[in-house]
């Protein structure tokens, strides 16, 4: 049996660790290269929001949302957002257009921004937006301040209502001036938009109703055995189906020809005059008719 001389060992050996090292070193790459398509991450110190929080759009009209970021008093080289939101029907019911960044960068010479479009990918419309710093210190706040700012238009009602519009962690990231590493925390603000319908419903007019006319009460004049005196009688409202009863010293007066009682003195309470007062006028006459015969003969 021929034995291997030991170079030929030794070359072996030498060929099988550069193989492995450069797997291992492939691996490694793929494994930095995943790691780094996640941007946004739960230990971050700068942020990302939108405003308003809540809006409703009626169909025809849009509304404005704004992009802040807040660096967090850290020097920053890079800021890059993408915000995302569904839609059900064949195309967005809602659609992005005139995305404009904030007058504050646009006024600073060492902002860049070459990025601002939106696009549709299956039933997702996506909003990037991205801006470099050039100073060699970075870039450094210690508020939120506004970065871009698009309109959203409300085309109809839409089958996902509210729109949602959220942070894609994933190509989101704000990059430290230092050592370019992302720093954002993963954003967990979202904008929340309802699609209202343009048509009012027609009210149905109701009928006022025709206040009913109330009679006042009517002095009447009451024959008394010295003089005349005027008694307020109070007469009743329509509808009230009866007249009310009498005493001696006090005469009614009523529109309504029912009586509260049968026979004759039903019959006088409806002639306005009481029942004494109609005897002795009766008795006069019958004195005066005797005494007139008494004078023919």
């Amino acid at each position: 049996m021929t034995e291997i001389p030991s170079k030929k060992w030794a070359l072996l050996i030498g060929v099988g660790v550069l193989v492995v090292g450069l797997i291992v070193g492939v691996v490694l790459v793929m494994q930095r290269q995943l790691f780094g398509k996640k941007a946004a991450v739960p230990t971050g110190s700068t942020t990302v929001s939108i405003s308003p929080a809540q809006a409703n759009i009626p169909v025809g009209q849009s509304q404005t949302v704004t992009v802040y970021i807040n660096p967090s008093g850290i020097p920053i080289s890079a800021v890059a957002v993408r915000l995302k939101y569904n839609f059900s029907g064949a195309s967005p019911e809602a659609t992005v257009a005139d995305i404009q960044m904030d007058s504050f960068l646009i006024a600073e010479e060492d902002w860049n921004c070459p990025i601002k479009t939106s696009s549709i990918t299956g039933n997702q419309v996506s909003i990037d937006i991205a801006c470099i710093n050039s100073d060699t210190s970075g870039f450094v706040s210690t508020y939120e301040f506004p970065m871009a700012s698009f309109v959203l238009n409300a085309g109809s009602v839409p089958g996902i209502n509210p729109v949602v519009v959220t942070f894609d962690e994933v190509q989101s990231a704000i990059t430290r001036k230092s050592d370019g590493e992302d720093i954002l925390l993963t954003p967990s603000a979202t904008g929340q938009y309802t699609i209202m319908s343009d048509s009012v419903p027609t009210q149905t007019p109701t009928r006022t109703p025709t206040p009913s006319a109330v009679l006042s009460p009517t002095p009447t004049t009451v024959p008394d055995d010295d003089n005349d005196t005027v008694t307020p009688t109070p007469t009743p409202t329509p509808g009230s189906g009866a007249t009310d009863s009498t005493t001696n010293t006090t005469t009614t007066t009523t529109s309504s020809t029912t009586s509260n009682g049968g026979g004759d003195q039903g019959q006088l309470l409806t002639t306005g005059f009481s029942l004494p007062t109609i005897l002795i006028t009766a008795a006069g006459i019958l004195a005066f008719g005797w005494g007139g015969v008494l004078l023919l003969r």
